[in-house]
């Protein structure tokens, strides 16, 4: 093998197999996997060039499968996103996207934040913050959340959300991949009552 090519993501996720069964290869970053597929489909056999592509690729451009799993971590997964002009309907087992931005910043604002899902027990599957790319230092926070904006409990999460808030955009939701259900709808007051108390007890220093 002289040269690997597949998509940056697959071909950090073989690192550790290349270094091990490829380490004079050099790689390259191709726009996917299926296209570094295509691509080696043009060479000559001899040329010494390969993808890391799934099965699927090699069976639709005439390529031989020189090793299977080739992945570092068995659980690696890929993401698909599917865009469409309407929300997919509640399942009972769906996550919801979303992000926010802060606008002024404050001591305590992301806190407030997330305490309006831990209240109402949703549980955030994702955070991840990005630059908003309009002035040094300033960044949006990008959720997943167990749960369909139809929900109740979800809904008030947003808008207690968006109080606290300069922006919040709402993606989309869809169903889970794995199927599970996780909780049900909104929690009686008496519920939030307690768990409100108990925030409040932590931010203060009193533990319960």
């Amino acid at each position: 093998m002289r040269t690997v090519r597949s998509h940056p993501v697959a071909l950090g996720q073989c690192r550790q197999w290349l270094r091990t069964h490829a380490p004079q290869a050099d790689t390259e970053a191709e726009t996917s996997t299926a296209e570094a597929a295509r691509l080696v489909s043009l060479t000559r056999a001899g040329d010494g060039e390969v993808a890391i592509a799934p099965r699927l690729a090699a069976e639709r451009f005439g390529l031989e499968v020189l090793a299977a799993d080739v992945h570092d971590m068995p659980g690696n997964a890929t993401r698909f996103v599917v865009l469409g002009t309407s929300m997919a309907a509640a399942t009972g087992a769906d996550k919801t996207s979303l992000v926010v931005f802060f606008g002024d910043d404050r001591p305590g604002l992301l806190l407030k934040v997330l305490e309006e899902f831990a209240l109402r027990g949703i549980n955030l599957t994702k955070i991840e913050s990005r630059p908003t790319k309009t002035s040094l230092g300033e960044y949006c926070i990008l959720f997943d959340a167990e749960g369909h904006p139809a929900e109740a409990r979800m809904a008030e999460a947003l808008r207690s959300v968006h109080r606290h808030v300069a922006e919040l955009r709402v993606f989309g939701a869809y169903p889970r991949a794995d199927g599970l259900h996780r909780g049900g709808d909104l929690a009686p007051a008496p519920a939030r009552r307690r768990r409100r108390a108990g925030l409040s007890a932590a931010r203060e220093g009193r533990w319960r």
